[in-house]
């Protein structure tokens, strides 16, 4: 019989994957899980596949991968070996599962799931880790058993088995599996927690590991059905987070409605302290206010919150009369191509101080004043292409044509990492 429980059955029935791929280290859990797949193999609606990441930091990691790669083979599975070669530097845990994640994003199919060994103790020690981080609500509900992942799911179904059930079943299967001894390093904060704290733990409170693991999944419902809400409400602000409907919530309010605002765009979340200060500028008064993280753009003006990526566009290129830029797009002349013949035509970006008389508009004033009165964000004015003729500014994105270059007609194709936002 499987040891996956009847649950794994019930979420392929729900799902209908494409594919499974199996994260496999060799490791206890993922030796039993990968067994366990093998016996259930009558039962999986969709092929499995093991991948085994190699990330250069131990000797006998190669040795591994072929006993993962042989276990495969024999239970009638494909395995693929990818080598990272990361430099163990810094925060090597986290690099290394950001580097991992990564590859199972790259790999796994448009619908198809990622199968990972997580257990128990794992997510013990993953509530207390978030804890000591002060982590709110989406750290203390720990590793979800099931949640969306790339092109499709991740789902982890051995989180209610303890590590030392996983021992018991791998004796009694029989198999081979690796011992990795950096997993005895206590300079790791897991590693610490797992050999020094939770025994001292377990001496006084022997269900301890469970009731933290049963902890974590009632913080887990009660974040689903807080996200269940917040996405109906949310759903409708697509490019911006407008702050008018939110005007009656606290600043810690506000902040809930925000982070999951950013979850649904795909973008990655602020440090806590960065985001309150942000929220606390915005709620002083403040005409504009700005966070830069993660590559991201984060910022408020004209009574919402917008984002952009954080990478500036590059150097302007060669004039022609459709160009493209990168990170602006594609410019192309429409209409007036005779008044720029023979001419030196030069694209720029936004200089504040030059002054510039559009079209219809009787005197010149500084160009960061017509982009003021258009209600245009300061980093989108960052963003936004010129073009000289002769020494003049004739055309500026977003405020057309100067005055003297009236039959001057340009459009603009936005592109990625270009500004795509509705204002």
């Amino acid at each position: 019989m499987s040891g996956l429980g009847e649950e794994f059955f019930a979420w392929q029935a729900q799902y209908r994957p494409r594919e499974y791929l199996l994260a496999c280290s060799g490791g206890v859990d993922s030796m039993v899980l990968l067994h366990e797949l093998h016996d259930a193999k009558a039962r999986l609606s969709a092929p499995l596949r093991v991948i085994y990441i190699n990330h250069g930091w131990h000797e006998q990691a190669a040795a591994w991968g072929e006993l993962v790669q042989k276990t495969a083979y024999d239970y009638g599975f494909s395995c693929q070996i990818v080598p990272l070669n990361l430099a163990k530097q810094g925060n090597a845990e986290a690099q290394a599962r950001e580097a991992r994640y990564a590859v199972f994003a790259q790999t796994l199919a448009e619908r198809g799931v990622l199968l990972t060994a997580h257990h128990q103790d794992d997510q013990t020690e993953t509530f207390l880790l978030n804890l000591l981080r002060g982590s709110g609500i989406e750290g203390l509900s720990a590793m979800p058993a099931r949640r969306a992942f790339a092109q499709g799911e991740h789902w982890r179904p051995l989180l209610m088995s303890s590590r030392a059930d996983l021992e018991h079943r791998l004796a009694l299967y029989g198999l081979n599996h690796v011992c990795d001894d950096s997993n005895a390093d206590v300079r790791y904060r897991r590693n610490w927690l797992r050999h020094e704290v939770l025994p001292l733990l377990q001496s006084r409170y022997p269900q301890a590991m469970a009731s933290i693991a049963q902890s974590a999944a009632h913080v887990a419902e009660a974040r689903g059905l807080q996200e269940q809400w917040l996405d109906g409400l949310l759903s409708q602000h697509q490019t911006a987070f407008p702050l008018a409907p939110y005007r009656d919530k606290s600043l810690a309010q506000l902040a809930i409605f925000l982070r999951r605002w950013l979850v649904l765009q795909a973008l990655p979340l602020p440090p806590r302290t960065r985001l309150q200060e942000f929220l606390r500028q915005i709620a002083a008064g403040a005409d504009y206010a700005a966070i830069e993280y993660a590559q991201t753009l984060l910022y408020y003006y004209d009574d919402a919150i917008y984002y952009l990526p954080r990478q500036a566009p590059s150097a302007p290129p060669p004039f022609a009369l459709t160009t493209d830029w990168v990170g602006i797009g594609q410019l192309e002349v429409q209409a007036g191509q005779e008044l720029l013949r023979g001419k030196d035509c030069r694209w720029a970006l936004y200089p504040p101080a030059q002054a510039f008389r559009p079209v219809g508009k009787r005197h010149a004033k500084p160009l960061k004043e017509w982009l003021r009165l258009a209600r245009i964000a300061p980093p989108l004015r960052r963003r936004l292409p010129l073009l000289w003729v002769d020494g003049q500014l004739a055309w500026v994105g977003e405020l057309g044509a100067a005055a003297a270059f009236a039959e001057l007609v340009m459009l603009w194709h936005r592109k990625p990492n270009s500004d795509t936002i509705a204002r």
